[in-house]
């Protein structure tokens, strides 16, 4: 999201309040949790991701909606990061609202049912950002492969195929 929006400082530093707020907030049940505390407020562990993940999940929608209504030209790699952005932040932003919902009201034996929801998600969709990024890539020319790839390479297919043989 930083590169997105053109290396925004306030940008920068409201995603690390937003994480500090989380982290906070999964730092305290984590010690009502080890000092065998009864607490209810363990679903805030929840809470804490899910507004963290939906606000990062906004700002690509922002991003996007801003690009459709002026018009502008998004080269084919931005819209894919957009694109997938938006899914994954907004998957796992539902995933931790049901974890959530399930901590804040459920019984306890449901509390461990989804949390292995959240990591199997994030893999996946990150996997699927990725393999389209790769996908984004081959569309590009090769001189402009090198104009918007300083730091992130993929090597065509016919490299990987000479190279398992």
């Amino acid at each position: 999201m930083y590169a997105i929006y053109e290396c925004n400082r306030k940008l920068l530093f409201g995603l690390f309040g937003l994480l500090a707020a989380e982290l906070s907030s999964a730092a305290v049940v984590l010690v009502a949790v080890l000092s065998k505390v009864e607490s209810k407020l363990s679903w805030t562990v929840w809470f804490g991701i899910f507004v963290f993940e939906s606000s990062l999940g906004a700002l690509p929608f922002y991003k996007y909606i801003q690009n459709y209504r002026d018009q502008e030209y998004a080269p084919q790699l931005l819209k894919v990061l957009l694109r997938d952005s938006i899914l994954f932040y907004g998957g796992v932003a539902v995933v931790a609202l049901v974890n959530c919902i399930i901590w804040a009201f459920g019984r306890p034996s449901l509390f461990t049912s989804f949390d292995a929801t959240n990591p199997a998600f994030s893999s996946i969709l990150g996997c699927r950002m990725m393999l389209n990024m790769q996908k984004a890539n081959r569309t590009l020319s090769a001189e402009a492969t090198n104009d918007v790839f300083s730091s992130l390479v993929f090597r065509p297919d016919s490299y990987i195929a000479t190279s398992n043989e």
